[in-house]
């Protein structure tokens, strides 16, 4: 069976092209994988460029897409399936549902609430499933040293902050996202000791 991984990402392309250069390559990545991508739907954007990336090199693209944004981040009219949903709840419980692993790429307030929000359902033992973040150009470095503070003065487990697995590397995000293995849904309790 060939994975589908999500990626969350902005549906802006950011100052720096280096930030379009990433969503690209990773799209690309996935498809020479033969992974299926699965993102926000968007035709815009890091959003769009990573899924024009996966289909014009082959690779299947499911997108999911919340209705009362399509008339800003218009669906890419070329991707294989379409789900659309009525509200964020039902948007990322759908990425939750079809999605093997996850990737992380910069963006803006619903990335950061997508990974958040895979992350509090690893940590509960409702998934297990990988999240890999794209720090490119440092962009996540402020939310990782938030993370490290948390950890700091006790209100998240080292086990759980490392969960999240941090690379700069596009490959090294695809590589992880398909081939680690995530911690277990059964010993979920273990992890939240501190």
């Amino acid at each position: 069976m060939n994975k589908k991984v999500a990626v969350f990402c902005g549906a802006h392309s950011g100052s720096e092209k280096i930030f379009s250069e990433h969503a690209h390559e990773v799209g690309k990545l996935l498809a020479d994988a033969k992974a299926e991508l699965v993102f926000g739907g968007g035709n815009r954007g890091l959003m769009g460029i990573v899924s024009d990336a996966a289909l014009d090199n082959g690779g299947k693209v499911t997108g999911i897409a919340l209705e009362k944004l399509d008339t800003f981040e218009k669906t890419n009219p070329r991707i294989t399936t379409e789900i659309i949903t009525k509200t964020f709840f039902e948007r990322k419980e759908k990425f939750l549902e079809i999605s093997d692993a996850f990737i992380v790429l910069a963006g803006g307030m619903g990335s950061l609430d997508e990974l958040l929000d895979v992350q509090v359902n690893n940590q509960v033992g409702m998934i297990a499933k990988p999240i890999v973040i794209l720090n490119t150009l440092n962009y996540y470095d402020s939310f990782l040293a938030w993370m490290d503070n948390a950890v700091k003065y006790k209100f998240l487990s080292d086990e759980n902050r490392k969960q999240i697995i941090i690379t700069q590397s596009p490959a090294e995000a695809v590589k992880q996202a398909l081939n680690i293995q995530a911690p277990s849904k059964e010993d979920w309790m273990s992890r939240l000791r501190i």
